[in-house]
């Protein structure tokens, strides 16, 4: 050790560069060890990555403070985050950082715990599994023992996609296994420091995506739940779907990595299938649901007088009743009598939703608040009317209908409420198991319209997590009976992922391609265009498809104009590597970017 006279040190910024500082009179220092070093005239924590005899520069700053005893990171810590960082547009520092609890980014001087860096060398053994079951108990108790052997060996992940499912899931798991210690961003600084280090031996880590980044070096086995979840998708950089993150360190780490759920996403299906190695032991559901056409009924939806009717029935029948109505307050616009302005949210492109309870307009995205003026802002002579149904409207409906009925919202609902009202938030349960008789769901149209290419799987995945809710059935009612998903319904789930692929595979879109959102934001309208279309033409010269730039939805949002461009390419990759080069090229104080990468 006493040989090397530089450090090499990475900072959390997003340059591509170490920074050679002198060791002088630590000759104690290391690679994963945090440093504090002078760095364009302030001192930065910095991490040290290697050691070196000597530098190319010659005029060098030394080594302010080793800030702790042993290393934090590993060698092989290092490595997967130079795995990563060659992919995702995120720098080798950023990712080191991400690695360690934001208590240790501060000039702390910490006694490190007492674990192994230096790991024994392991065969090469990765093994992907998918277990589906309807509840997280039914897929638990599959792989409990799984867990249990590589807890004898090393250490285990759990990772989780929300707050409210870690909970749960903890209070079933520290039945089993004591060793269990959670991490997750609502702990304070100093709580997530303490979890992270008692989490680096054989311990069984329950997280939600942050903790895959804190992985111990004695990593034995992973499991992701509900690996298909959208809170698992981080748009902000460095862009990443947390099972993908996941499957790479166990690939690197050539350990065993178990996605499980209540349905797995098309990627994973399609390369289970492929492996011989389905565990899916989904129970047939189609029975429980019932397609309602209402396209020669006058009302089609609330008003309908099928829905009247079994509504009553079912309350008659003293039965656990739930509606699903997915527009949130009382309407969905607010717009003048006289002139038709509509009355929109002065920071977002949006359409202000009427509040009943509050009598105010409230922006769907940002939750701004505005009082309704009497007269029209626009024409000053028209009055202002809200138009459209939402959750609130849907609730004085059917007090109306069925008055001496109890109706309970989501939020206020109770375990002995008979009758409840929600939006998809219900999802968010769907680990509770079959607390309602029959549901209803009004309003599957609107999500089957969306743009989004992934509207009817969405649509199919929503629908059959509902189903898991119900004892005995749910029906959905639609005008568009035509559609295809409708079809596949009422057939076994695995008919309609084979449909869906085969579709998928002739158009070349995910998972037989990949697909890419590049969004820009900005205060000015005219610059963010600009660099969106040149973004646009900059990419159209490559071996990428690219479409676009497209108005974001919303367009602006929080005072900031977004514009999108779409690249599309059968090479995952190649996307990757283009989007890090992009983004590090457009990203400004006045411009920020973000992808999703499907």
């Amino acid at each position: 050790m006493s040989g090397f006279k530089i450090a090499k040190v990475l900072l959390p910024i997003s340059l591509e560069k170490e920074f050679d500082y002198l060791i002088d009179n630590h000759p104690n220092v290391t690679e994963g060890m945090r440093v504090l070093v002078d760095f364009n005239r302030r001192q930065r924590v910095g991490l040290v990555t290697e050691l070196s005899l000597g530098s190319e520069i010659k005029k060098l700053k030394p080594i302010i403070t080793v800030l702790e005893d042993k290393p934090l990171l590993s060698a092989e810590q290092v490595k997967f985050a130079r795995q990563l960082a060659s992919v995702y547009p995120y720098s080798l520092g950023e990712f080191l950082f991400m690695m360690i609890p934001a208590y240790l980014k501060n000039a702390r001087q910490v006694v490190s715990a007492d674990y192994p860096l230096k790991l024994e060398e392991k065969p090469a053994r990765y093994s992907s599994y998918f277990f589906g079951a309807d509840t997280f108990f039914a897929r638990y108790c599959q792989y409990k023992d799984m867990i249990s052997k590589a807890l004898n060996k090393g250490s285990v992940i759990v990772c989780l996609p929300q707050l409210t499912y870690l909970d749960f899931v903890y209070n079933i798991i520290k039945r089993d296994f004591k060793n269990c210690v959670v991490i997750n961003s609502k702990q304070t600084q100093k709580e997530l420091y303490e979890n992270w280090r008692n989490s680096r031996a054989k311990t069984l880590i329950l997280g939600t995506r942050m903790s895959m980044f804190y992985y111990p070096g004695d990593l034995e086995l992973i499991v992701v739940e509900e690996e298909n979840s959208p809170h698992y998708f981080q748009e902000e950089k460095p862009y990443y779907w947390l099972p993908d993150i996941a499957d790479s360190l166990a690939k690197f780490k050539n350990i065993t990595i178990i996605f499980s759920g209540s349905y797995p996403s098309l990627k994973i299906y399609k390369e289970q299938k492929n492996a011989n190695t389905d565990h899916l032991s989904l129970k047939d559901l189609s029975s429980l649901i019932k397609v309602v056409d209402t396209s020669s009924h006058k009302y089609k939806q609330v008003y309908n007088q099928v829905f009247k009717e079994l509504i009553r029935k079912n309350i008659e029948d003293k039965k656990r009743i739930l509606v699903i109505w997915n527009r949130k307050e009382y309407s969905k616009i607010i717009m003048c009598l006289s002139c038709r302005y509509i009355y929109r949210c002065q920071r977002c492109s949006a359409n202000l939703a009427f509040s009943l309870s509050e009598n105010k307009g409230v922006c769907p995205y940002c939750s701004a608040k505005y009082g309704i003026p009497e007269i029209c802002p626009k024409c000053n002579q028209g009055y202002l009317k809200s138009y459209g149904t939402g959750i609130k409207r849907v609730e004085t409906i059917l007090k109306t209908l069925f008055p001496e009925t109890k109706i309970d919202s989501w939020e206020n609902r109770t375990q002995s409420s008979r009758f409840v009202l929600a939006t998809s938030q219900v999802l968010s349960s769907l680990y509770e198991g079959r607390t309602f008789d029959v549901g209803f769901v009004l309003d599957i149209d609107t999500m089957l319209s969306s743009l989004d290419y992934e509207s009817t799987y969405k649509s199919f995945i929503f629908l059959n997590n509902l189903s898991f809710l119900m004892k005995e059935s749910l029906y959905v009612f639609t005008a568009n009976s035509q559609h295809y998903l409708f079809g596949y319904l009422t057939k076994n789930w695995r008919q309609f992922y084979d449909y869906e692929l085969k579709t998928r595979r002739e158009l070349g879109l995910p998972p037989y391609g990949a697909l890419a959102v590049i969004t820009l934001r900005g205060l000015k309208e005219k610059d963010v265009l600009s660099k969106a279309q040149a973004l646009y033409q900059k990419l159209e010269k490559t071996e990428v498809e690219v479409f676009g730039p497209f108005q974001a939805q919303p367009y602006k949002l929080r005072s900031n104009y977004r514009y999108s461009v779409i690249i599309k390419s059968r090479q995952a990759d190649l996307l990757r590597r283009l989007i890090k080069a992009e983004s590090a090229a457009l990203r400004s104080k006045h411009l920020k970017v973000a992808a999703l990468i499907r």
